[in-house]
């Protein structure tokens, strides 16, 4: 278990939903290098949906684990801020969750293994033009203070207190599977919620199978293949990403655009 007093802390990964097109993401770097100027922030995505803390919470438990053991996250994707929501500070196995108490950290930290959880008194800090924006104003001067080993605005809390969000599994078997568009990435892949090892040994069998895909009442064919150039260019196939989890794709185009896929859309999966 890590220790308060030999902690790494000099990298803050940062995920949120607030985009690039706005001041928000350079206001909250600026407060996190304003209370600590030595630390290494990294960009885990600013691009979530907005207020989907299901996505920002799969985004993050897929990420987490590629850090360096002793990095802090910071989870902004905070649909009740300036509400009576609280904020919390995970302390895990190998590191530090800082981020609104509505389960967005929730899956990556519980994966980790919390070891004590605190709620943050945000009436230590000051909020500038409002209260909308504790992104900045709390949750980034409280990773910065937890990088210099101080936890003077944490107040310890039961685990069991903390709001659950537990990612939805799909129902597998050898023929079928029920998903959950979980993700959709920038190139227009969307990602479903079966991972690799829900067929265990029988991942290498699927290879070059047949896929039916139903999305409410549209069907698309496609098939399973190790990577994208295996079939022509407008042809949908599937794959497991980089990610570990399947993905299902336009060569050289975009599914979403083709299927009109959503976040949280319930898919059909049938091999053949």
């Amino acid at each position: 278990m890590i220790g308060v007093e030999d902690l790494s802390r000099r990298i803050v990964g940062i995920l949120t939903d607030y985009g690039v097109a706005d001041t928000y993401v350079g206001e909250l770097k600026a407060a996190l290098l304003s209370g600590n100027p030595d630390l290494a922030l990294v960009d885990i995505t600013h691009m979530v949906s907005p207020f989907n803390v299901l996505e920002g919470a799969f985004l993050l438990y897929l990420s987490y684990r590629h850090f360096p053991e002793g990095s802090i996250f910071l989870a902004i994707v905070d649909p009740g801020v300036g509400t009576s929501r609280r904020g919390v500070a995970l302390r895990t196995s190998r590191y530090w969750f800082v981020a609104p108490d509505n389960g967005v950290a929730y899956p990556a930290a519980a994966e980790d293994g919390i070891r004590v959880a605190y709620m943050i008194d945000q009436t230590m800090f000051k909020t500038y033009g409002g209260s909308t924006f504790h992104g900045r104003d709390v949750f980034a001067p409280v990773a910065a203070m937890i990088s210099k080993n101080s936890l003077e605005a944490l107040v310890e809390v039961k685990p069991e207190s903390l709001v659950k969000l537990e990612l939805p599994q799909p129902r597998v078997t050898r023929d079928a599977a029920e998903a959950t568009v979980i993700h959709i990435d920038r190139f227009g892949n969307v990602v479903l919620n079966i991972s690799r090892k829900s067929y265990g040994p029988l991942i290498d069998e699927m290879m070059g199978r047949r896929v039916e895909l139903r999305l409410g009442r549209r069907k698309f064919a496609a098939r399973l293949v190790e990577a994208y150039g295996d079939e022509r260019r407008g042809c949908v196939v599937a794959l497991w990403g980089g990610t570990g989890f399947l993905e299902i794709s336009v060569v050289e185009g975009s599914f979403v655009e083709r299927s009109k896929a959503k976040v949280g859309d319930r898919v059909l999966v049938k091999w053949f």
